[in-house]
């Protein structure tokens, strides 16, 4: 999470009221049967090595937008929109777009493994299964959409959902689906620190909550620090595991107390850092070790000079007491 996260809560605000609209518009309530044609034919199979090609045709006599949103854990969608939303959820994975088919015009799609991205930052990827989703809406559309938000001025189509499925399950299959559960399992830990992942039309939105429990969808300007608060996770959550709900509070309240301290440290210069939180933490965790460091070291220094000047006066008092008396010279004749 970057400094720039009141953008990230304010979506949230603005996804809301969108989908608030279009609940009251009565012309967007008439819902049409899905009636284009998709091949091949459910259950979605994905090869192991290569790609499925899904085939989608407008067969009808009218032009219709495809409203595209695919997000999987094991695959990646090879596909390039006529126009790509640019807000695409928390999941990294996760991708959409929207397409312009006239009547008997087809477009496809190809599904298949990519390790473009590592199964370690798909942390926010929440749905239940690793083979994931291919959701199509289309909607009757004589005008094409040139800007977002994007509410549909057609008659909205029924939500086809495919479930996407694996033939074969290679070793590097089950190395992701095992990666898949410790994400699972931390994000179940991310829901007791107050952040909660929730699917809406097929995209991932995060829930944020005071240690209250209220959510946060927005923060005045002047209230930046409680934006960093409640997008706060600290890197090791799994001792959370151990804890009960008020130990869990209380850490997180600490948590919060060094994060009021960041602010009051960095000023003014809070909009430049391009560090996360924890981050920022480490960094200030390092420099008081630092001065740690260099006041013990100054310290041993001291005392190894101290003992250094203590043993030379020894040597020098014992060299006056054990110094032999010299013989006189006999003088020469």
């Amino acid at each position: 999470m970057y400094v720039g996260c009141q953008g990230e809560l304010i979506r949230h605000k603005l996804e809301r009221q969108r989908r608030e609209r279009i609940e009251q518009c009565p012309e967007m309530q008439e819902v049409m049967p899905f009636c284009l044609d998709v091949t091949p034919a459910e259950p979605l199979k994905v090869p192991s090595k290569g790609f499925l090609e899904v085939k989608i045709t407008n067969n009808t006599a009218n032009p219709h937008t495809l409203d595209i949103t695919f997000d999987s854990f094991f695959f990646n969608l090879n596909h390039t929109f006529q126009l790509r939303k640019h807000w695409r959820g928390y999941s990294i994975s996760a991708d959409c777009g929207y397409d312009h088919l006239d009547p008997k015009q087809s477009v496809t799609l190809k599904i298949g493994f990519s390790n473009k991205i590592a199964s370690k930052d798909r942390t926010n990827y929440k749905h239940s299964r690793p083979e994931g989703f291919l959701r199509i809406l289309h909607f009757e559309d004589d005008k094409w959409p040139m800007r977002e938000p994007i509410v549909p001025p057609g008659r909205i189509t029924e939500t086809r959902v495919f479930e996407l499925e694996l033939e074969k399950e290679p070793k590097k299959y089950k190395e992701l689906k095992e990666q898949f559960e410790k994400i699972k399992k931390d994000q179940e830990r991310r829901v007791r620190w107050g952040q909660e992942l929730e699917i809406r039309d097929g995209l991932v939105f995060k829930i944020c909550k005071t240690v209250e429990g209220d959510v946060v969808e927005s923060v005045a300007p002047d209230e930046q620090v409680k934006a960093w608060q409640v997008l706060d996770i600290p890197d090791d959550l799994e001792k959370i595991d151990g804890m009960t709900d008020e130990e869990v509070t209380k850490w997180r309240k600490e948590r919060m107390e060094k994060i009021q301290i960041v602010f009051e440290k960095l000023g003014v210069y809070w909009r430049e850092r391009k560090s996360t939180i924890t981050d920022i933490l480490k960094d200030m965790e390092k420099q008081v070790a630092e001065k740690e460091r260099i006041v013990e070291n100054g310290k041993k220094a001291n005392l190894i000079f101290e003992k250094s000047k203590e043993s030379k006066v020894k040597k020098v008092e014992k060299s006056k007491v054990e110094k032999p008396k010299s013989e006189a010279i006999p003088p020469k004749k």
